[in-house]
């Protein structure tokens, strides 16, 4: 019965939901990489809209959906305010990038902006709370409350991407560290530590439509 769910799966699952204050439900998969896919595909369930705004600079996994603007070469990624998507690898498929909406991190204006051109088409906003893949870089003063702010005005999804900084920077990560909560949670290297282990956590009604089969979250 390798498909189905364990007793250890369930006792971890209790762990991290009593440390993280913002993560009712948890869902277990192998890598982070997975972990923000289903992140992804929940928030555009969940809200029924195509857009997703992630950071230039910012790396969450390899999956064809989010993999640009990592590290881009800088003749071809346009102005510093409006970034061009980047692919971070030949092979990714053409037009995957435009359901993304590239901006700059640590610049609130330029999340009001994006959110004013795409009015009711934002799914969610996946973010790292803070920049550790492009150096070590902390958000500005009221940078993600401003952030969850916006997303919660606009019925947008947060997504915290605390693969890195999930059980590291505090017990209950960057949510706790900051007192912010994220709709939903990625977590895997501070979780795993070394281990090919990783989890989605996050609000009970975004999750509910996998307990309910609506929305797959497949894998062994």
């Amino acid at each position: 019965m390798f498909a189905m769910p364990t007793l250890e799966e369930t006792t971890l699952a209790c762990k991290i939901v009593n440390a993280v204050p913002s993560v009712e439900q948890v869902h277990l998969t192998c890598t982070g990489t997975e972990g923000v896919l289903y992140a992804v595909r929940l928030a555009r369930a969940h809200t029924n809209r195509p857009f997703v705004v992630r950071f230039e600079g910012m790396y969450h996994g390899f999956s064809d959906s989010v993999y640009w603007s990592k590290h881009p070469d800088i003749t071809a990624a346009g102005p510093d305010a409006s970034p061009i998507a980047v692919p971070q690898s030949p092979g990714l498929p053409p037009h995957a990038e435009e359901s993304l909406i590239i901006i700059p991190w640590n610049d609130i204006e330029a999340l009001r902006l994006a959110f004013a051109a795409h009015t009711d088409q934002i799914a969610a906003v996946l973010t790292k709370p803070i920049m550790c893949n492009t150096g070590c870089i902390l958000p500005k003063p009221g940078y993600l409350e401003a952030m969850r702010e916006i997303c919660s005005e606009n019925g947008a999804l947060l997504i915290f991407d605390e693969v890195i900084t999930g059980f590291r920077v505090a017990r209950g990560g960057a949510r706790a560290l900051y007192g912010v909560a994220p709709d939903l949670t990625v977590f895997a290297k501070g979780l795993g530590g070394g281990f090919p282990v990783a989890a989605l956590g996050g609000r009970r009604d975004v999750l509910a439509p996998v307990e309910d089969d609506v929305v797959s979250m497949a894998g062994t």
